[in-house]
């Protein structure tokens, strides 16, 4: 079955289970849709959990929606920048690719 495909904007990475220990949190977006099958454009979504997340191609994939990112939430930038400069390197300016196992 192909994934349906959709744009998020004004977009922010997050994790599922804030309560959780950190090695078993989830990665998940946060944004406004458009584009989407099934919601209305504009609408902010929690997505499912992140199977791809790959800012070099500005697109996150989760089990069933391929997302086009297009402009990221700028206070979450500066908010990274301030707290989370490392984990913000990593994936903002080295662009790494993270990827889950599709098993779990």
């Amino acid at each position: 079955m192909e994934k349906q495909k959709a744009k998020l904007i004004n977009w922010s990475i997050t994790v599922y289970n804030q309560f959780q220990p950190p090695e078993l949190q989830q990665l998940i977006l946060q944004g406004n849709v458009y584009n989407h099958p099934k919601i209305k454009d504009g609408i902010h979504v929690i997505t499912s959990r992140l199977l791809v997340l790959d800012i070099r191609n500005n697109m996150a994939e989760t089990k069933n929606t391929i997302y086009e990112l297009d402009e990221i939430n700028q206070e979450y930038i500066k908010f990274l920048k301030e707290n989370y400069l490392e984990f913000y390197k990593k994936i903002f300016e080295e662009k790494i690719i993270l990827e889950h196992d599709l098993e779990k």
